[in-house]
């Protein structure tokens, strides 16, 4: 099986093709332009690298949110239209879902932290690999990183908190642009080993890890209908909540 994976939830995204459990090729998408005007170019790149047809591509994962407004349109339009052009199922996948997929092996509890700006970040904590806590729930990709709680925005203050509180004794792994992005506030945590960030890039997103769980999710038969597929935002937007304050 042939898959696609799409991540425009950050100004660093990327693409990656993956064929029957194998990573064949991928492409990070640099912040030199917006993803409207490198996304395409780049998919139609990797995809004349490596040799394929669109009428060889079997599926489609793209990352849903949360991250960037505007980049979760681009993504998730670009997804649907190659989805109905090729006439092959899409997935919907989670970015912090992705995120722990990536970073699971280093730690028993993994938070994934997408930069929400204002020293917020959208988050979710989730089991680490190998942690002895699988599901049997076919909503959710085995056996990789599971979910202990749901996703949401909060401080990164008020999230450390609750980390030390909870998984004070617990090896815990952080990644994403929310956690480089709130390195000062995370350096405590760090130098008293409390809490681990994998070095340089490894903390950010790939499409590689996209496309791993999307696999997962289509081995499990989960796919999402093209014409329901939108963004998962979690918050509102900044012109919605200056519109409702003028209200």
């Amino acid at each position: 099986m042939r898959i696609i994976g799409i991540d425009t939830s950050t100004a660093a995204g990327g693409v990656a093709l993956a064929e029957s459990g194998r990573l064949v090729a991928e492409y990070t998408l640099q912040l030199t332009a917006t993803h409207s005007e490198r996304l395409m170019p780049a998919l139609q790149q990797v995809m004349a690298d490596a040799g394929w047809e669109g009428s060889s591509v079997d599926a489609i994962a793209v990352v849903l949110g949360p991250g960037s407004f505007t980049g979760l349109r681009i993504g998730v339009a670009t997804a649907k239209a190659l989805a109905y052009t090729w006439q092959i199922p899409v997935v919907g996948v989670s970015a912090l879902t992705a995120l722990a997929w990536q970073v699971g092996w280093a730690g028993q509890v993994v938070v994934p932290m997408v930069d929400a700006r204002r020293q917020t970040v959208y988050t979710q904590v989730f089991t680490g690999l190998g942690s002895g806590e699988p599901t049997d729930s076919p909503a959710d990709p085995s056996p990789g990183p599971q979910p202990l709680g749901e996703p949401g925005q909060v401080a990164v203050k008020d999230l450390l908190e609750q980390l030390e509180a909870q998984y004070g004794s617990t090896s815990i792994v952080v990644a994403g642009d929310g956690a480089l992005r709130n390195l000062e506030l995370l350096k405590p945590f760090i130098q008293a080993g409390k809490i681990t960030i994998p070095p340089g890039s490894g903390a950010l997103l790939r499409a590689a890890a996209v496309v791993e769980v999307g696999q997962e999710y289509l081995r499990k038969g989960v796919t999402t209908d093209p014409m329901t597929l939108v963004p998962l935002y979690l918050r509102k937007s900044e012109a919605e909540i200056k519109w409702e304050a003028c209200q």
